[in-house]
């Protein structure tokens, strides 16, 4: 990785950037030439705002026949929502939230990354980036392009893997919890990066929030993964994935004894010891489930926090509006 010296995390961000749309233009375009009785620069042309589509002709003037050359990076949301149903629903099983998400992150980390500004960026704002790149790259099964990234982050952060492990981790379980639920309850927000607790600096948490306009107001569904390591990087983790929820800015819980006790029955049966209670913070109602066995950060472990996970935004998300 060639990188300036005062302005690496800007250089890694943009070198990052270029992979993404170097393998997204011959993706996207190889999918839209499916779409029947049409030409794939109409296609692109139909699916862009008028000041895109513009570009688009110019580019393409500029290099003629060459389509791929001639979208970009901006280009990539609306190209993909635009075709979704007919299109991009089969390729991207994850749903059309989660990739529009990532791809209009990546989107505005590239028009931040490209201003000329003497500043270099933030690490952190980098490193979620990169991570949001990855994900991308593993969605369509650019391995070799997402290995490429990683090396990117690994160049950049040698000494934080441990941190990069932990953030990716919860992107794996977010993915695993919120891929099969249905639009209408599926957090629509969530965390850039695994931040760290100020009173514990072995622990780390990851949040994801619903949000709900109601007619009366707003309310907020905040679920909250957290991993607790022992002592050190190395050491294995213990987790508690919860919730907190509030109302028109006051912190509320509706949460039943039988959801309690439903919910303590699918964890069990995944053969992890936990522990499922519901408390009071100060003002802030939570229901907690406790994972006492300490674990590696390894797939099946996701899988069990995912379920979890995916528990209580199903049996929690659908009620907040009674409350």
């Amino acid at each position: 990785m060639t990188t300036t010296v005062d302005r690496p995390n800007r250089d890694a961000l943009n070198q990052a950037i270029d992979i993404c749309r170097d393998v997204m233009r011959p993706f996207i375009v190889r999918n839209l030439g499916g779409v029947r009785g049409q030409r794939v620069e109409d296609v692109i042309c139909h699916s862009l705002n008028d000041r895109q589509a513009q570009q688009f002709l110019h580019n393409l003037a500029q290099n003629p026949g060459n389509i791929e050359a001639a979208i970009d990076v901006n280009d990539f949301p609306r190209l993909i929502s635009r075709n979704w149903s007919d299109v991009f629903n089969c390729q991207f099983p994850n749903g059309e939230q989660v990739v529009q998400d990532l791809l209009l992150v990546i989107r505005e980390a590239r028009n931040k990354a490209a201003h000329p500004d003497t500043a270099d960026l933030d690490i952190e704002f980098t490193t979620a980036r990169l991570h949001d790149i990855m994900d991308v790259m593993s969605m369509i099964n650019a391995l070799s392009q997402r290995r490429e990234v990683e090396n990117i982050l690994k160049c950049l952060l040698p000494e934080r893997s441990q941190e990069d492990e932990a953030t990716h981790f919860f992107r794996k379980v977010q993915r695993l919890a919120t891929n099969e639920l249905p639009e209408h309850i599926r957090p629509d927000r969530s965390s850039r990066r695994g931040g760290y607790s100020n009173r514990n600096p072995n622990s780390r948490y990851y949040e994801l929030s619903y949000s709900s306009r109601l007619q009366w107001g707003s309310s907020r569904m905040r679920y909250r993964i957290e991993l607790n390591c022992r002592d050190n990087a190395t050491s294995p983790w213990s987790a508690n994935v919860g919730f907190r929820y509030s109302k028109n800015g006051l912190e509320k819980l509706n949460y039943s004894e039988e959801d309690f006790t439903i919910l303590e029955n699918i964890v069990q049966a995944s053969g992890t010891h936990s522990d499922l209670g519901h408390f009071t913070s100060g003002r802030r109602p939570k229901a907690m489930i406790r994972f006492d066995d300490e674990s590696p950060l390894s797939d099946d472990f996701a899988r069990i926090l995912s379920r979890a996970l995916t528990m209580l935004i199903q049996t929690t998300t659908p009620a907040i509006d009674d409350v």
